[in-house]
């Protein structure tokens, strides 16, 4: 499993060896690397200058019109390599040389496609392509069947929605003075005949809550008496805009209200409707889908493979790695045709929460209907130029993926893989540490003494060491190689005989403090080749298997490139795809 991981590695390997900036003895066997015609759209043609594009997309300097690639006659515009990057590979590249070499995969996923049916030809109906069509779609058409079908059909008038919402009660917005005393509320009277602002009058008049605030209230409602009795609203009805009333008793003392502004119903819902038309938009639309939705559910039975759901339950349960059966599971049906999930493992990974199954479970049906339902209407057809880059792109990755499973190692190509490139295999000079650190001068020299005439070093770490995890271990670091050290420090520690112990050295600390290391060399592991048997065998498989799977590809690549003509291309005009 591992080694199948190192496919995607290698081919990337592989792919930045047939660009053009690669080195002259990388060229792929058997074939020249796609040619690449000079112009302003290549991309990555050259690593961008500092200065220049660091903070630049790089997808810029490709146009949607222009042609970017050709393979056996055929051009690809800038606008399909953008899909392609997109919605396929779903990477967006950081800098021209990524970009070219997406590029490069493109040409590879189009021109190896026939050479791969050519050696596995049921290839064109493996399981692995038709989910790959059906997750594209699946990511895709819905967007698209919401846009067309709900979005651009769902358009409301503000008279549509006037006509269907309810008339609200009128409004009052109104002030007020109010006064448990009579003769005060008189004197307000008296105040407001004679020309004194109401607000004015109602900080100086009223012992209401609103006083601070020059006596607004806002807005009353009619019907709803909680602040006005039914007869009291009376007297604010019979009120013109601007117009105060008279003193007249209230539950909440003598009072005299000011009408600010009336709100008729149908001032009243021409706001809410210029306020909230987006939201009213929205409701239309969920109204519009939740019907469509119960169409496309009679249209399309769903008959669930409750089997199945089973053992994917007990895989999540239980952390199961993703294997080749699950990966191609069946989890249910739509009017007969089983929808597989191929991207279950990976979404499972993302979401961590008790109902994550069935959240990923009910998106998947949702999309897989709507995919469905968006293909009947034929909302794929302009899809076909990129749905056929996802099957060849299925189809190559596929093969890649089988091929590699028939490069075995036998014990033989091991120890030959190993005679060829035994310098791989040398290791530097090491040297097992034990330290006691302490930022107290004093302790350091102290336990270094001790050292020295002979007392156990590890039980002087437990002692001496500042560090709750040193103390535990008794000093021990382990082997170190002096690329890993400080240079002053290094220095002096692989000057040092095994066995010896050096005084106490000041190094930085926690927080920058200074502390003081007591070093003991324990032991040397000199620089030499690995010897053979001491090679992890499975590392020593995987690099026999990797070396003979960029053979592979480099040839695979080299072959694709000869036959099928791939040229990388730059603002080149032709038969656009």
């Amino acid at each position: 499993m591992r080694r199948l991981r190192k496919i995607a590695h290698f081919l990337i390997v592989c792919l930045a060896t047939a660009l053009p900036w690669g080195s002259p003895f990388a060229m792929p066997r058997g074939g020249a690397p796609p040619v690449a015609h000079g112009g302003n759209v290549v991309p990555g043609d050259a690593a961008p200058d500092a200065g220049d594009s660091a903070a630049r997309d790089p997808l810029d300097r490709i146009s949607g019109s222009d042609n970017v690639l050709r393979v056996d006659g055929v051009a690809y515009s800038g606008e399909i390599f953008k899909s392609y990057l997109r919605d396929i590979l779903e990477r967006r590249p950081a800098d021209g040389r990524e970009l070219h070499a997406s590029l490069n995969e493109m040409a590879l996923d189009v021109a190896g496609y026939e050479e791969a049916l050519s050696e596995m030809p049921t290839l064109a109906d493996d399981m692995v392509v038709v989910q790959a069509l059906s997750k594209l779609k699946a990511k895709l058409l819905p967007a698209i069947y919401i846009r067309e079908e709900v979005r651009n059909k769902v358009n409301p008038t503000p008279e549509e929605l006037l006509a269907k919402l309810p008339d609200p009660p009128p409004q009052y917005e109104i002030s007020v003075i109010t006064n448990q005393e009579e003769a005060r509320i008189d004197e307000a009277a008296k105040a407001l005949s004679q020309g004194e602002p109401f607000d004015n009058v109602a900080r100086t008049y009223s012992d209401g809550f609103t006083a601070h605030k020059g006596g607004k209230v806002g807005a009353v409602v009619e019907g709803k008496y909680d602040q006005f009795s039914e007869a009291e609203f009376r007297v604010i009805k019979g009120l013109k805009g601007g117009e105060a009333s008279r003193p007249f008793m209230t539950r909440i003392g003598w009072t005299i209200v000011r009408l600010d502004r009336f709100w008729s119903s149908d001032e009243l819902k021409r706001l809410d409707v210029d306020r909230n038309f987006a939201q009213y938009k929205a409701n239309a639309e969920k109204e519009r889908m939740q019907e469509l939705n119960a169409e496309i559910r009679k249209r399309y039975p769903v008959v669930w493979n409750d089997n199945n759901l089973a053992r994917i339950r007990a895989a999540v349960d239980n952390s199961l790695l993703r294997t080749d059966d699950l990966r191609s599971i069946e989890i249910f049906r739509v009017d007969g045709s089983p929808v597989h999930a191929p991207d279950f493992f990976d979404s499972m990974a993302r979401i961590h929460s008790p109902d994550a199954l069935d959240i990923y479970l009910d998106k998947r049906e949702r999309t897989e209907l709507l995919s469905r339902e968006a293909e009947r209407l034929g909302y794929a057809k302009p899809l076909e130029p990129l749905l056929d880059l996802a099957r060849r792109r299925a189809v190559t990755r596929e093969f890649f993926r089988r091929k590699s499973r028939a490069f075995q190692a036998s014990d033989a190509d091991l120890r030959e893989y190993y005679e060829k490139n035994s310098e791989k295999f040398r290791t530097e000079e090491a040297r097992r540490l034990l330290v006691i650190e302490n930022p107290d001068r004093k302790k350091a020299e102290e336990a270094h003494r001790k050292a020295k005439r002979g007392d156990d070093f590890r039980q002087l770490a437990r002692k001496y060491s500042y560090r709750d995890e040193a103390r535990k271990v008794g000093g021990d670091v382990g082997f170190v190689y002096r690329k890993n050290l400080d240079p002053k420090v290094g220095d002096k520690i692989f000057r040092a005989r095994e066995g010896a112990i050096l005084p106490p050295m000041e190094i930085p600390g926690a927080g920058g403090r200074a502390v003081y290391a007591v070093v003991k060399v324990d032991a040397v592991r000199k620089a030499g080749v690995r010897p053979f048997d001491q090679v992890n065998r499975e590392v020593l498989a995987d690099k026999v298997v990797s070396a003979r799977m960029e053979e592979y590809y480099k040839e695979f690549i080299g072959t694709v490139n000869r036959r099928h003509k791939v040229e990388i291309l730059a603002g080149v005009s032709g038969e656009e795809k």
